[in-house]
């Protein structure tokens, strides 16, 4: 007995030097939120960083919380996601938030590492690998409705989607998913029994705020209504600390081969979800889409559609949602490049541009839908610049 007692003592010895003194350490929580604060801590090369398991939606602001600490005490913070800097700042000498906007919540949930930067007071650097999911938790409502857990990433039809399941007790008639901020996601039928909800990828972080604010999902079986409320959390999914390059230790997914055939198999427009999580697709090579001479244009027209919308929401929100309008997240969710269209026909252009020298866009009404109002966007066809600004039409 003591001889074993002896042995487990020198390898768990063995196991902490090794765990002390290695340069990166990761951890990933495939099966949802640890039972204990301990479970989420990493340590390489003397630091020790422990983090919260969700990520806390502050409907003030409009962010996502992510709260951690070290064992060091923190000189300055940074930290990015997708190449793009968010908030990251000291709340302590030794604790930190990372606050994610919508965007940047949306391509974590992607799979998109969110790495935080931390110099010490004593000197050390090291760097921060937080992942993200969504997860269906404190579903309550019909036995007949299972959510499954996990919202995941994947690509289909060239766009990336966050995807949950809903599996049935009952060959339903239709299944839906609601709330109160039109960011519901679309529904279709897998089989018999197994309903698929795609969540626009910018969508989903409306979709869970406030977290209490619960997605509906409902249907209908043998002409009776079946329903199940289910919140979306933002749970960890990974947690990672390195003193080496970042770059290094955590690198960028390259294209792998058994992806790129089964991509090539099933073509791009296809659901490749059977092909691998939409970080493993994107990085492959896809067909190109027979309208990619228009899409930037439509990206474009998109973007400067919602800087149009926020300062006309800024003049006139009361008023139109007092008129039984879209809130401005609603009207900014609304915008969608698959309901943008060239206008081909100068006629139909009410300011009457030289089609020659410009392109015009148009997209309906997002403020009062089904209304007769159309928004356009001229732009320069030498330049690809704006000309003038966002007008609407009724």
């Amino acid at each position: 007995m003591k001889k074993w007692t002896a042995m487990a003592l020198c390898l768990l010895a063995i196991s902490c030097a090794d765990e002390g003194t290695r340069d990166t350490d990761t951890i990933e929580f495939p099966g949802g939120p640890a039972d204990s604060m301990d479970d989420y801590r990493v340590r390489a090369d003397g630091v020790t960083v422990w983090a919260d398991p969700v990520a806390i939606n502050d409907v003030r602001t409009d962010r996502w919380v992510l709260s951690g600490r070290t064992s060091y005490s923190i000189r300055d913070i940074s930290a990015s996601v997708a190449g793009e800097e968010v908030q990251a700042e000291a709340t302590s000498s030794r604790k930190f938030e990372v606050r994610l906007p919508a965007n940047a919540l949306a391509n974590a949930l992607t799979e998109q590492p969110i790495l935080v930067t931390i110099n010490t007071t004593s000197g050390k650097r090291f760097t921060v690998n937080f992942g993200l999911i969504a997860r269906f938790r404190n579903a309550s409502g019909s036995s007949r409705l299972y959510p499954w857990q996990n919202i995941v990433p994947v690509v289909q039809n060239r766009e990336t989607v966050l995807r949950g399941r809903v599996t049935t007790r009952g060959q339903f008639d239709w299944i839906q998913g609601s709330n109160d901020d039109d960011s519901e996601p679309n529904a279709w039928q897998e089989d018999a029994t197994h309903w698929v909800l795609d969540f626009p990828m910018y969508a989903i972080p409306w979709a869970a705020s406030p977290t209490e604010d619960a997605l509906y999902i409902n249907g209908q079986l043998d002409g009776k209504r079946y329903g199940k409320s289910a919140e979306i959390h933002m749970e960890l999914s990974r947690l990672g600390v390195t003193t080496a390059d970042p770059n290094v230790a955590w690198p960028a997914p390259s294209c792998q081969t058994d992806v790129q055939r089964c991509i090539d198999t099933l073509g791009a427009a296809a659901n490749l979800e059977s092909c691998g999580s939409a970080r493993e697709v994107n990085v492959c090579e896809v067909a190109p889409d027979p309208q990619a001479d228009v899409l930037p244009w439509k990206k474009q027209f998109a973007d400067d559609l919602r800087a149009a919308i926020i300062k006309h929401y800024a003049v006139h929100e009361a008023e139109i949602v007092g008129s039984g309008g879209n809130t401005r997240p609603q009207a900014l969710l609304a915008v969608d490049t698959d309901r943008i269209q060239e206008v081909l026909d100068p006629e139909e252009d009410p300011e009457a541009h030289d089609f020659g020298q410009v392109r015009v866009f148009s997209h309906p009404d997002m403020t009062f839908p089904g209304s007769d109002i159309v928004w356009f966007g001229a732009y320069d066809r030498a330049t690809g610049a704006l000309v003038g600004s966002v007008y609407d039409f009724n």
